[in-house]
């Protein structure tokens, strides 16, 4: 579909995603600009799965960022893996960074909703929001939540998401005895997420790599 849908210009996002190099074949076979949003580069991983990547930087990498016209990506430091590990033109780079509709997180209440929703009255609420991955570190929140508890132990942790490690996360939430003392929602509404926001005290974005936090600004806007 991809390759037969007309269009004057293409938009992808996603290094190494199989839609990407789809439509650079759409850039090589019919001429089709196309700008290329660059949000990220893989995390460092075992000798193998580097040896994989290597091989897919200099085919599929250099496929997907020499066939495009322009590549945008976030942050300086992405830039910078652009031109120093691809030798990637500096013309060739916009860097404009993620934003956020601010009107949406307008202040209209004070998140009692959602404390009365998951009994969370007169508890101090420390909220992660984001995919349950390793290395976004929710597994940190959860090792030093016993020495907050010794502290006050109104602290209560709030996990919001999904994803591959949340089977981990739960074996270790029962393990520190924890049951009691962490919420997981799983996905929500945004109007719920917007709500969890205005009712958390302490918002914490623990990830071991990040190409841009959205829920920081999110977090700075409430």
């Amino acid at each position: 579909k991809l390759l037969k849908t007309r269009c004057d210009l293409i938009n992808s996002h996603g290094y190494l995603y199989y839609y990407t190099l789809v439509t650079s074949l759409r850039r090589f076979i019919n001429r089709v600009p196309i700008v290329f949003t660059f949000h990220g580069y893989r995390l460092k991983s075992n000798l193998l799965k580097e040896a994989i990547g290597f091989v897919r930087d200099h085919i599929e990498g250099r496929m997907i960022l020499d066939f495009c016209d322009k590549i945008i990506t976030t942050t300086f430091i992405n830039r910078a893996v652009l031109i120093n590990k691809f030798n990637i033109p500096k013309n060739k780079i916009l860097i404009i960074p993620c934003g956020i509709d601010t009107t949406f997180f307008k202040i209209e209440s004070d998140g009692k909703f959602f404390k009365e929703k998951y009994n969370l009255q007169k508890k101090k609420i420390i909220l992660y929001i984001g995919r349950l991955e390793k290395h976004k570190g929710p597994q940190y929140l959860l090792l030093s939540l016993n020495s907050l508890l010794r502290i006050d132990p109104n602290f209560r942790l709030v996990i919001i998401g999904d994803g591959t490690y949340k089977p981990t996360l739960l074996k270790l939430t029962n393990k520190l005895g924890l049951n009691n003392k962490v919420i997981f929602t799983g996905i929500l509404s945004r109007k719920l997420i917007k709500q969890a926001y205005l009712a958390s005290d302490f918002f914490v974005a623990p990830s071991t790599y990040e190409p841009f936090g959205i829920v920081l600004l999110e977090a700075m806007a409430c």
